[in-house]
């Protein structure tokens, strides 16, 4: 045996493991970003309902009700409508949560899934809507990261006005 067959032997020995390890990493990266998505989704869709448990229980206890709520958004972003009564939370995902373009109802809770101009990527919507339930107010129009939030019930302020005010503020 000659001294170059070692170095050949070597060279085509580490050439097939950088092959072999870039074949597994091609696979095992999609896979692990849909689970990472699935899981991003569950999380958020629990908080969602967190979320809603809060508002019904402030506006079920009455005027001058509070309950602190901590959030830890770790995508996308929670959008809180004041005009339209709404509480949303979008991201974009590889995980189709629902068929594209058909509203999901779990509870109070409205899931949306909708395809991008992307192949394989989707828009995912979370939407509570109080719009028959509450005037839902805020101080904050988009919220992403940890928060602390306190959900208050202010009563009816104007007596022809029907509905509840609820506001969500940050502490």
């Amino acid at each position: 045996m000659k001294k170059g067959d070692v170095w050949i032997s070597a060279v085509l020995y580490t050439a097939l493991g950088i092959i072999l390890l870039t074949l597994i990493l091609s696979a095992g990266l999609p896979v692990m970003k849909k689970i990472k998505d699935k899981n991003t989704a569950v999380q958020t869709k629990d908080m969602m309902l967190q979320i809603d448990k809060s508002v019904r229980t402030v506006y079920s206890q009455g005027p001058g009700a509070q309950r602190p709520l901590t959030l830890d958004l770790r995508r996308g972003s929670l959008i809180i409508d004041s005009q339209l009564d709404l509480v949303q939370w979008k991201f974009d995902s590889t995980v189709l949560l629902s068929e594209p373009g058909v509203k999901l109802q779990e509870g109070n809770l409205e899931i949306l899934t909708e395809m991008t101009g992307v192949e394989k990527q989707y828009e995912t919507t979370f939407t509570l809507n109080y719009s028959y339930v509450v005037d839902l107010r805020s101080d904050m129009n988009e919220i992403s990261g940890s928060n602390q939030l306190l959900i208050s019930n202010l009563g009816i302020e104007v007596p022809s006005q029907e509905i509840p005010n609820i506001t969500i503020t940050s502490l």
